[in-house]
Protein backbone atom coordinates (compact mmCIF):
# COMPACT_ATOMS: atom_id res chain seq x y z
CA UNK A 1 0.00 0.00 0.00
CA UNK A 2 1.49 3.37 -1.28
CA UNK A 3 1.32 6.45 1.26
CA UNK A 4 -1.75 8.23 -0.41
CA UNK A 5 -3.62 4.58 0.41
CA UNK A 6 -2.67 4.73 3.59
CA UNK A 7 -4.08 8.06 4.00
CA UNK A 8 -7.22 7.14 2.52
CA UNK A 9 -7.45 4.43 4.72
CA UNK A 10 -6.41 6.47 7.88
CA UNK A 11 -8.84 9.66 7.37
CA UNK A 12 -11.83 7.21 6.55
CA UNK A 13 -10.66 4.40 8.41
CA UNK A 14 -11.40 6.19 11.34
CA UNK A 15 -14.26 8.10 10.80
CA UNK A 16 -17.65 7.37 12.61
CA UNK A 17 -20.07 9.32 10.21
CA UNK A 18 -19.02 11.88 7.68
CA UNK A 19 -21.69 13.71 4.81
CA UNK A 20 -20.71 15.02 1.55
CA UNK A 21 -23.06 16.99 -1.00
CA UNK A 22 -22.38 16.69 -4.58
CA UNK A 23 -24.64 18.41 -6.16
CA UNK A 24 -28.30 20.38 -5.52
CA UNK A 25 -30.39 16.87 -5.14
CA UNK A 26 -27.58 14.71 -4.55
CA UNK A 27 -25.86 13.64 -1.01
CA UNK A 28 -23.76 11.17 0.88
CA UNK A 29 -23.80 10.24 4.55
CA UNK A 30 -20.94 7.27 4.96
CA UNK A 31 -22.06 5.41 8.53
CA UNK A 32 -19.54 3.60 10.51
CA UNK A 33 -20.41 0.90 12.86
CA UNK A 34 -17.71 -1.28 14.02
CA UNK A 35 -16.35 -3.55 11.07
CA UNK A 36 -19.46 -2.12 9.25
CA UNK A 37 -19.58 0.84 6.32
CA UNK A 38 -22.47 1.98 4.95
CA UNK A 39 -22.60 4.29 1.85
CA UNK A 40 -26.01 5.85 1.70
CA UNK A 41 -26.10 8.34 -1.29
CA UNK A 42 -29.96 10.22 -1.83
CA UNK A 43 -30.77 11.91 -4.52
CA UNK A 44 -34.62 13.93 -4.50
CA UNK A 45 -36.41 12.98 -7.20
CA UNK A 46 -38.22 16.29 -7.37
CA UNK A 47 -38.00 17.11 -10.81
CA UNK A 48 -40.25 14.69 -11.71
CA UNK A 49 -44.28 14.56 -12.01
CA UNK A 50 -45.99 12.48 -9.18
CA UNK A 51 -49.89 12.73 -9.38
CA UNK A 52 -51.85 12.59 -6.17
CA UNK A 53 -55.13 11.37 -5.32
CA UNK A 54 -56.94 10.08 -2.18
CA UNK A 55 -57.24 6.27 -1.96
CA UNK A 56 -59.70 3.76 -0.51
CA UNK A 57 -57.83 3.62 2.65
CA UNK A 58 -60.78 4.80 4.68
CA UNK A 59 -62.86 2.05 4.05
CA UNK A 60 -60.24 -0.42 2.91
CA UNK A 61 -58.06 -0.45 6.19
CA UNK A 62 -61.08 -2.19 7.78
CA UNK A 63 -61.02 -4.89 5.73
CA UNK A 64 -56.94 -5.78 5.56
CA UNK A 65 -54.24 -6.49 7.93
CA UNK A 66 -52.11 -4.40 6.26
CA UNK A 67 -52.52 -0.74 6.30
CA UNK A 68 -52.75 1.38 3.40
CA UNK A 69 -51.84 4.95 2.58
CA UNK A 70 -54.60 7.67 2.52
CA UNK A 71 -53.00 8.65 -1.09
CA UNK A 72 -52.69 6.96 -4.42
CA UNK A 73 -49.56 7.94 -6.62
CA UNK A 74 -48.21 8.22 -10.26
CA UNK A 75 -44.47 8.60 -9.78
CA UNK A 76 -43.50 9.76 -13.33
CA UNK A 77 -42.21 6.64 -15.53
CA UNK A 78 -39.03 8.49 -16.35
CA UNK A 79 -37.41 7.63 -13.40
CA UNK A 80 -37.36 4.33 -14.24
CA UNK A 81 -35.69 5.37 -17.38
CA UNK A 82 -33.47 8.06 -15.82
CA UNK A 83 -32.97 7.05 -12.23
CA UNK A 84 -33.21 3.61 -12.06
CA UNK A 85 -32.05 1.38 -15.12
CA UNK A 86 -28.41 3.15 -15.26
CA UNK A 87 -28.08 1.98 -11.78
CA UNK A 88 -28.58 -1.71 -12.86
CA UNK A 89 -26.04 -0.58 -15.86
CA UNK A 90 -23.70 0.39 -13.69
CA UNK A 91 -24.12 -2.81 -11.67
CA UNK A 92 -23.49 -4.84 -14.72
CA UNK A 93 -20.75 -2.82 -15.76
CA UNK A 94 -18.71 -3.26 -12.81
CA UNK A 95 -19.74 -6.25 -11.00
CA UNK A 96 -20.94 -8.30 -14.37
CA UNK A 97 -24.15 -9.92 -12.60
CA UNK A 98 -26.77 -11.16 -14.86
CA UNK A 99 -29.53 -10.97 -12.79
CA UNK A 100 -30.52 -8.00 -9.60
CA UNK A 101 -33.60 -9.37 -7.45
CA UNK A 102 -36.17 -7.01 -7.35
CA UNK A 103 -37.83 -6.73 -3.85
CA UNK A 104 -41.14 -4.33 -4.70
CA UNK A 105 -42.53 -2.48 -7.18
CA UNK A 106 -45.68 -1.71 -8.13
CA UNK A 107 -45.84 -0.56 -11.82
CA UNK A 108 -48.91 1.71 -13.12
CA UNK A 109 -50.34 0.14 -16.76
CA UNK A 110 -53.00 1.87 -18.69
CA UNK A 111 -53.73 5.06 -20.99
CA UNK A 112 -54.12 7.66 -18.30
CA UNK A 113 -54.75 8.67 -14.76
CA UNK A 114 -58.15 7.78 -14.90
CA UNK A 115 -57.77 4.57 -16.75
CA UNK A 116 -54.63 2.15 -15.53
CA UNK A 117 -53.96 -1.01 -13.22
CA UNK A 118 -51.50 -1.81 -10.86
CA UNK A 119 -49.11 -4.87 -11.18
CA UNK A 120 -46.42 -5.87 -8.43
CA UNK A 121 -43.91 -7.93 -7.69
CA UNK A 122 -46.01 -10.42 -6.26
CA UNK A 123 -47.88 -11.34 -9.12
CA UNK A 124 -45.04 -13.02 -10.73
CA UNK A 125 -43.37 -14.69 -7.64
CA UNK A 126 -47.47 -16.57 -6.84
CA UNK A 127 -46.57 -17.89 -9.85
CA UNK A 128 -42.89 -19.42 -8.58
CA UNK A 129 -41.14 -16.52 -10.88
CA UNK A 130 -38.57 -14.35 -9.59
CA UNK A 131 -38.76 -10.82 -10.78
CA UNK A 132 -35.24 -8.97 -11.25
CA UNK A 133 -34.36 -5.80 -12.70
CA UNK A 134 -33.01 -6.96 -15.56
CA UNK A 135 -36.26 -8.15 -16.59
CA UNK A 136 -37.93 -4.94 -15.37
CA UNK A 137 -36.13 -3.12 -17.74
CA UNK A 138 -36.84 -5.16 -20.65
CA UNK A 139 -40.38 -5.60 -20.04
CA UNK A 140 -40.72 -1.74 -19.64
CA UNK A 141 -38.67 -1.15 -23.00
CA UNK A 142 -41.41 -3.71 -24.16
CA UNK A 143 -44.04 -1.86 -23.59
CA UNK A 144 -42.93 1.21 -22.38
CA UNK A 145 -46.34 3.00 -24.33
CA UNK A 146 -48.35 1.33 -21.56
CA UNK A 147 -46.79 2.04 -18.39
CA UNK A 148 -47.34 5.24 -16.73
CA UNK A 149 -44.82 5.14 -13.99
CA UNK A 150 -44.83 3.68 -10.38
CA UNK A 151 -47.13 3.55 -7.54
CA UNK A 152 -46.95 3.22 -3.71
CA UNK A 153 -46.18 -0.34 -3.39
CA UNK A 154 -45.61 -0.61 0.58
CA UNK A 155 -46.78 1.92 3.35
CA UNK A 156 -45.10 1.75 6.83
CA UNK A 157 -46.98 3.74 8.99
CA UNK A 158 -44.62 3.32 12.22
CA UNK A 159 -41.63 4.95 9.94
CA UNK A 160 -43.60 7.18 7.88
CA UNK A 161 -42.53 5.59 4.99
CA UNK A 162 -43.84 5.22 1.31
CA UNK A 163 -41.75 2.43 -0.59
CA UNK A 164 -42.51 2.83 -4.80
CA UNK A 165 -39.38 0.61 -5.27
CA UNK A 166 -36.43 -1.58 -3.80
CA UNK A 167 -34.09 -3.85 -5.71
CA UNK A 168 -31.04 -5.79 -4.07
CA UNK A 169 -28.11 -6.30 -4.98
CA UNK A 170 -26.59 -9.19 -2.54
CA UNK A 171 -22.95 -10.46 -2.40
CA UNK A 172 -21.27 -8.84 -5.35
CA UNK A 173 -17.84 -9.72 -4.25
CA UNK A 174 -15.76 -10.60 -0.52
CA UNK A 175 -16.06 -7.20 0.85
CA UNK A 176 -19.88 -5.88 -0.80
CA UNK A 177 -22.17 -7.64 1.49
CA UNK A 178 -25.15 -5.73 -0.44
CA UNK A 179 -26.23 -2.73 -2.91
CA UNK A 180 -30.00 -1.88 -2.62
CA UNK A 181 -31.39 0.65 -4.15
CA UNK A 182 -34.80 2.12 -2.76
CA UNK A 183 -37.31 5.59 -4.21
CA UNK A 184 -39.56 6.12 -1.31
CA UNK A 185 -41.20 9.49 0.58
CA UNK A 186 -40.83 10.08 3.76
CA UNK A 187 -44.05 11.16 6.13
CA UNK A 188 -41.97 12.29 8.60
CA UNK A 189 -40.66 14.84 5.97
CA UNK A 190 -43.80 16.05 4.22
CA UNK A 191 -44.14 19.42 5.94
CA UNK A 192 -40.73 20.25 5.08
CA UNK A 193 -41.74 18.97 1.06
CA UNK A 194 -45.09 21.36 1.64
CA UNK A 195 -43.09 24.52 2.87
CA UNK A 196 -39.99 24.02 0.19
CA UNK A 197 -41.32 22.54 -2.43
CA UNK A 198 -44.82 23.07 -2.40
CA UNK A 199 -45.50 19.55 -2.61
CA UNK A 200 -47.41 17.13 -1.05
CA UNK A 201 -44.87 14.62 -0.51
CA UNK A 202 -41.53 14.18 -1.50
CA UNK A 203 -39.48 11.35 -3.51
CA UNK A 204 -35.95 10.35 -2.83
CA UNK A 205 -33.96 7.78 -4.55
CA UNK A 206 -31.77 5.68 -2.16
CA UNK A 207 -28.61 3.55 -3.12
CA UNK A 208 -27.19 2.06 0.22
CA UNK A 209 -23.85 -0.07 0.11
CA UNK A 210 -23.16 -2.23 3.15
CA UNK A 211 -19.19 -3.30 2.99
CA UNK A 212 -16.65 -4.17 5.04
CA UNK A 213 -13.78 -2.02 3.56
CA UNK A 214 -13.94 1.72 2.82
CA UNK A 215 -11.59 1.59 -0.15
CA UNK A 216 -12.72 -1.67 -1.57
CA UNK A 217 -11.98 -0.76 -5.51
CA UNK A 218 -15.60 -2.43 -7.07
CA UNK A 219 -16.75 0.14 -4.57
CA UNK A 220 -15.51 3.17 -6.14
CA UNK A 221 -16.05 1.57 -9.27
CA UNK A 222 -19.66 1.79 -9.09
CA UNK A 223 -19.43 4.76 -7.29
CA UNK A 224 -17.52 6.41 -10.37
CA UNK A 225 -20.47 4.83 -12.63
CA UNK A 226 -23.31 6.68 -10.88
CA UNK A 227 -20.86 9.99 -10.71
CA UNK A 228 -19.89 10.14 -7.13
CA UNK A 229 -16.63 11.19 -7.25
CA UNK A 230 -15.27 9.61 -4.03
CA UNK A 231 -11.69 11.28 -4.73
CA UNK A 232 -12.84 14.83 -4.48
CA UNK A 233 -14.88 13.76 -1.23
CA UNK A 234 -12.10 11.92 0.28
CA UNK A 235 -9.43 15.10 -1.21
CA UNK A 236 -11.21 17.60 0.72
CA UNK A 237 -11.62 15.78 4.50
CA UNK A 238 -8.07 14.89 4.18
CA UNK A 239 -7.37 18.41 3.48
CA UNK A 240 -9.25 20.01 6.63
CA UNK A 241 -8.77 17.36 8.71
CA UNK A 242 -5.03 17.67 8.37
CA UNK A 243 -4.88 21.20 8.37
CA UNK A 244 -6.99 21.10 11.50
CA UNK A 245 -4.77 19.04 13.25
CA UNK A 246 -1.52 20.60 12.27
CA UNK A 247 -2.45 23.85 13.76
CA UNK A 248 -3.55 22.37 16.91
CA UNK A 249 -0.38 20.32 17.01
CA UNK A 250 1.80 23.29 16.78
CA UNK A 251 -0.28 25.53 19.29
CA UNK A 252 -0.11 22.83 21.82
CA UNK A 253 2.92 20.13 22.53
CA UNK A 254 0.60 17.86 24.40
CA UNK A 255 -1.32 17.69 21.27
CA UNK A 256 1.40 16.78 19.48
CA UNK A 257 2.52 14.44 21.75
CA UNK A 258 -0.87 12.39 21.67
CA UNK A 259 -1.05 12.79 17.76
CA UNK A 260 2.52 11.30 17.35
CA UNK A 261 1.86 8.34 19.98
CA UNK A 262 -1.27 7.42 18.63
CA UNK A 263 0.20 7.79 14.65
CA UNK A 264 3.08 5.75 15.68
CA UNK A 265 2.83 3.35 18.26
CA UNK A 266 6.43 1.69 18.24
CA UNK A 267 7.71 4.71 19.72
CA UNK A 268 7.62 4.75 23.26
CA UNK A 269 6.45 7.45 26.00
CA UNK A 270 10.47 9.00 26.07
CA UNK A 271 11.08 8.55 22.19
CA UNK A 272 7.64 11.02 21.92
CA UNK A 273 8.94 12.87 25.03
CA UNK A 274 12.61 13.51 22.85
CA UNK A 275 11.12 14.78 20.02
CA UNK A 276 8.94 16.68 20.96
CA UNK A 277 11.84 18.69 23.01
CA UNK A 278 13.57 18.80 19.98
CA UNK A 279 10.73 20.01 17.70
CA UNK A 280 10.14 22.88 20.36
CA UNK A 281 13.81 23.51 21.08
CA UNK A 282 14.56 23.95 16.83
CA UNK A 283 10.52 25.51 16.49
CA UNK A 284 10.12 22.75 13.68
CA UNK A 285 6.60 23.05 12.32
CA UNK A 286 4.54 19.86 12.61
CA UNK A 287 5.27 18.49 9.01
CA UNK A 288 8.87 18.27 10.20
CA UNK A 289 7.74 16.24 13.43
CA UNK A 290 5.38 13.81 11.75
CA UNK A 291 7.99 13.01 9.15
CA UNK A 292 10.55 12.50 12.14
CA UNK A 293 8.18 9.90 14.15
CA UNK A 294 7.69 8.65 10.51
CA UNK A 295 11.11 7.71 9.90
CA UNK A 296 11.72 6.80 13.80
CA UNK A 297 9.00 4.85 13.91
CA UNK A 298 10.15 2.61 10.46
CA UNK A 299 13.81 2.70 11.68
CA UNK A 300 12.19 0.59 15.01
CA UNK A 301 10.26 -1.18 13.04
CA UNK A 302 13.09 -2.50 11.40
CA UNK A 303 15.18 -2.84 14.61
CA UNK A 304 12.16 -5.04 16.03
CA UNK A 305 12.05 -7.25 13.28
CA UNK A 306 15.75 -7.93 12.93
CA UNK A 307 15.94 -8.78 16.56
CA UNK A 308 15.07 -12.27 18.29
CA UNK A 309 13.95 -10.23 21.77
CA UNK A 310 11.56 -7.09 22.31
CA UNK A 311 13.60 -3.82 22.99
CA UNK A 312 10.74 -2.02 22.60
CA UNK A 313 10.87 -0.46 25.29
CA UNK A 314 14.32 0.69 24.79
CA UNK A 315 14.24 4.48 23.44
CA UNK A 316 15.97 5.85 20.95
CA UNK A 317 19.11 7.59 21.22
CA UNK A 318 19.32 10.86 21.39
CA UNK A 319 21.58 11.36 18.77
CA UNK A 320 19.17 9.39 16.70
CA UNK A 321 16.42 11.63 17.07
CA UNK A 322 18.74 14.51 16.24
CA UNK A 323 19.67 12.97 12.80
CA UNK A 324 16.35 12.40 12.05
CA UNK A 325 14.98 15.80 12.76
CA UNK A 326 17.88 16.62 10.29
CA UNK A 327 16.80 14.79 7.78
CA UNK A 328 12.82 15.73 8.14
CA UNK A 329 14.19 19.63 7.68
CA UNK A 330 16.20 18.98 4.76
CA UNK A 331 12.68 16.92 3.25
CA UNK A 332 10.82 19.82 3.60
CA UNK A 333 13.02 22.37 2.34
CA UNK A 334 13.98 23.73 6.45
CA UNK A 335 17.65 23.58 5.68
CA UNK A 336 18.62 24.93 9.70
CA UNK A 337 21.24 23.78 12.26
CA UNK A 338 19.37 21.79 14.46
CA UNK A 339 20.37 22.54 18.15
CA UNK A 340 20.56 19.63 20.70
CA UNK A 341 22.53 18.72 24.24
CA UNK A 342 25.91 19.05 24.39
CA UNK A 343 26.16 15.39 25.17
CA UNK A 344 24.99 14.41 21.74
CA UNK A 345 28.49 13.60 19.98
CA UNK A 346 28.05 15.20 16.36
CA UNK A 347 29.49 11.92 14.95
CA UNK A 348 26.58 9.80 16.03
CA UNK A 349 24.52 11.69 14.83
CA UNK A 350 25.94 11.75 11.16
CA UNK A 351 25.80 8.32 11.42
CA UNK A 352 22.63 7.32 12.29
CA UNK A 353 21.82 10.10 9.64
CA UNK A 354 23.32 7.53 6.86
CA UNK A 355 21.02 4.79 8.50
CA UNK A 356 18.00 6.79 8.47
CA UNK A 357 18.39 8.20 4.81
CA UNK A 358 18.78 4.68 3.67
CA UNK A 359 14.92 3.72 4.95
Amino acid sequence: MNKSDQDKTDVDGQSKRYRAAIDKNTSVEVIKDKEIIYWVIKKDLGDYDVSINASEAPIANLYSKEPEPFESCIADKAILDKELFPVASAMKNVFDVTAVELDKIALIIGSGESDYVTVDETDLKNMRVEPTLFGLEDFVEKNKDGILGLGIREFEPERGNLTFFKAKLMRPNKNIIFIEVVVSSSLQQRGFFIQKEHSWLGLQKYIVIKTTQIDDEKVLAFLQEIDINWELIFLRRSLAINDWIEIECERNAGALKQYLRFNYPILGYMDVQNIVKVVEANHLNFKVASRMAEVLNKQKKETLQDNSIDVSYQPLAMAEIVAAARLAAAYHGERKNIKHDPDVRVEDVIRYEKILASL
